[in-house]
């Protein structure tokens, strides 16, 4: 299994240097920020002062769609006279997706 092309951009490794003493142990953390929905391998070298092997660990991952599902895409509201209270429509949204999705307005959230 080879390493897929700009795979080494989404996966990262931290700490990515130290040192370990005796006896003690060190966590990894290995982080993958996907952008498609493509599956994604990569190799990470590990060397080991004065050891001619170096250790290998190989990780996937794989992105996925935000799937939003709206009731209507374009929608229209006639003339209206300002402050009328009856200038509205009802939008409705079903997230089909197996994660929580943040859903906000670019032009009026900041």
């Amino acid at each position: 299994m080879g390493c897929d092309k700009g795979a080494e951009n989404r996966f990262a490794i931290s700490p990515n240097c130290g040192v370990i003493l005796p006896g003690q142990k060190q966590l990894v953390q290995l982080s993958f920020i996907p952008n498609s929905a493509n599956v994604m391998n990569y190799k990470f070298s590990i060397s080991v002062k004065e050891n001619p092997k170096n250790l290998v660990i190989t990780v996937r991952g794989a992105g996925t769609f935000v799937n939003l599902e709206i009731t209507k895409e374009k929608f229209e509201i006639g003339p209206v006279l300002p402050y009328d209270q009856k200038a509205y429509q009802k939008v409705e949204f079903k997230n089909a997706s197996e994660f929580d999705t943040e859903l906000y307005s670019i032009d009026f959230d900041s």
